[in-house]
């Protein structure tokens, strides 16, 4: 994604403008953007530089001139970041190795390997990935039950209700990335659908996930949050995945009520951040808890399936099943 590069306190100075025309917080200010307001925040604070779009998007509604700036593409980015670590690097250790020290280890592993009846692990070829609503929803799909080692991902699923499920994410993963896709059974409720390849994990780390997503507080990557359609799928690989439907139960005055809820539970604030805001702008009116999202609304988990749908078999058939038992409205 090009992004734009201003003259140092000129980023401030367009969104402080931006800010005053719009009378947006920037928690306002960044649902326009699909963003988080933290966001908002780091490019008010200039610590992080603005996608282009939005910029241009922003300067046009609002009828406010760009200062001056230059556009810098994904490739003059990374470019610049590895000569940037490749001086740092050279700083502090010198030269790493010359020709023939890098002979004497390829040989020296060679011998080794013969001597333990060993072989070379070649990486595994993975496809060239595009950027698409079935990408989106695996992401979301890792980031609700995904986990990530330094050679394989895996999501852990309930062997018996997401048996249907199991082989719906087998499925989509070969199908993105080309790599044979394994499932295995832990104990009596557990199934693991497993990938292999580090050109995979490599992918998925550049994508902002992480081996620990609770720790390194992750959220979803920006391309999926610009964009309302990959927001959707996004979204419905989340609650397919750390998502529950079931029957709330709850005293009135004189009754009793029961109606149709639908979850979203997770220790990462961004992820629930990402979900609360992504109900809102499809018009569902959900409820923030500490580690939890919640439609509480029958009539909003009944749009929730019409508008954003579910690839698990286990939650459209409990949700059919409370919706035919308990009504549409409570």
């Amino acid at each position: 994604m090009d992004r734009i590069i201003f003259k140092k306190g000129l980023q401030n100075k367009f969104l402080f403008e931006i800010k005053l025309a719009s009378s947006l917080n920037n928690k306002e200010l960044g649902n326009l953007c699909s963003v988080h307001g933290h966001t908002i925040g780091d490019w008010m604070k200039e610590s992080s530089s603005m996608p282009f779009d939005i910029a241009d998007k922003l300067s046009q509604k609002f009828n406010i001139d760009l200062p001056d700036y230059r556009v810098e593409s994904s490739s003059q980015r990374l470019s610049r970041a590895g000569k940037i670590g490749g001086r740092a690097r050279f700083e502090k250790y010198g030269i790493l190795g010359d020709i023939e020290s890098r002979r004497r280890g390829g040989t020296n592993s060679q011998i080794i390997h013969k001597l333990l009846g060993t072989d070379f692990k070649q990486r595994k070829k993975i496809k060239n990935i595009r950027r698409s609503l079935d990408l989106a929803e695996f992401i979301g799909i890792m980031l609700g039950d995904g986990g990530i080692a330094n050679y394989h991902i895996s999501i852990s699923l309930n062997s018996s209700t997401d048996l249907k499920y199991s082989a719906y994410v087998v499925r989509l993963s070969e199908k993105l990335f080309g790599l044979k896709a394994r499932k295995y059974f832990r104990e009596k409720t557990c199934l693991n659908v497993c990938i292999a390849g580090v050109g995979l994990v490599e992918y998925l780390i550049g994508q902002g996930l992480s081996h620990n997503k609770v720790a390194d507080q992750v959220g979803v990557p920006l391309w999926i949050t610009n964009e309302i359609n990959y927001r959707r799928a996004c979204l419905k690989g989340l609650i397919d995945t750390d998502g529950s439907v079931y029957v709330d139960r709850h005293k009135g005055l004189k009754h009793n009520y029961a109606s149709v809820c639908l979850d979203f539970s997770n220790r990462s604030l961004p992820l629930l951040d990402f979900v609360y805001d992504t109900l809102v702008l499809f018009d569902l009116h959900p409820r923030k808890y500490k580690f939890s999202i919640k439609l509480r609304k029958a009539a909003d988990v009944v749009k929730y399936f019409e508008k954003i749908g579910s690839s698990n078999a286990k939650h459209k058939d409990r949700y059919k099943f409370f919706r035919k038992k308990y009504g549409e409205v409570a």
